[in-house]
């Protein structure tokens, strides 16, 4: 019997230091990717804030300068650091460009008035396919803009007028909207399961196709209301 204690003992034992073995490594190689991550982030967060503040800086200079093409530069330094915002993930940023764009040259961002010209991808910068879910909009006054099939779910909007816009096929599942204005804005195919949308300005909006707050398909002819 004593014997069978000593043998207990010494399993007990040699697990213990077996799991020891296996676990502090594991902790640090944790550890070291925890603060691994810090640095990247830190790293990425100072290349972005870098990328913006060059591309601010780089259309004032075009716009200061009155060069004939300078919307064209404008238009294209946009997309660029857009698709790239895009990838990083970095919502606020986009929102950042957004707001920048609507203040010093909003002509660049009228998309829907080219709905019909073939040659429109020229004259402006399109925001489709945007990714703003679980951010906040605000401060921002804009016409004409195209930002179709785009998500904004569980997104705050305050403060908040696209009048015109096109927001086709894009979703709003309960975002919340505060002194908002989408007056004769197109929201045809949207989503907006669980959101106060009908407290936003909607008059001569276009819902049709829509999903309404409260579950409803909205049927033809629904203009500034679900029918």
């Amino acid at each position: 019997m004593f014997k069978g204690l000593i043998l207990e003992y010494l399993l007990k034992n040699t697990f213990i230091k077996l799991l020891e073995l296996l676990l502090i490594p594991l902790i640090l190689l944790l550890i070291g990717l925890s603060i691994q991550i810090k640095i990247s982030n830190r790293q990425e967060n100072l290349v972005v804030t870098q990328m913006i503040d060059n591309y601010f800086l780089e259309v004032a200079n075009q716009l200061n300068r009155s060069i004939e093409d300078s919307s064209s530069v404008v238009i294209a330094r946009t997309r660029a650091i857009l698709y790239q915002l895009q990838q990083l993930n970095r919502k606020n940023e986009i929102i950042n460009i957004l707001r920048f764009i609507s203040e010093v040259h909003p002509e660049i961002l009228k998309g829907d008035v080219f709905e019909q010209d073939p040659q429109s991808e020229r004259y402006f910068v399109d925001f489709s396919n945007v990714r703003l879910s679980e951010v906040s909009l605000g401060i921002i006054q804009i016409s004409d803009l195209r930002i179709w099939f785009s998500n904004f779910d569980d997104s705050s909007f305050y403060n908040f007028a696209c009048e015109r816009c096109g927001f086709t096929s894009s979703s709003f599942k309960n975002a919340e909207f505060y002194d908002v204005n989408f007056e004769g804005s197109d929201f045809s195919g949207a989503n907006f399961t669980g959101s106060n949308i009908k407290d936003a300005h909607i008059e001569g909006a276009d819902f049709e196709g829509a999903i309404w707050s409260d579950g409803r398909k909205c049927g033809k002819y629904s203009i500034g209301k679900c029918n």
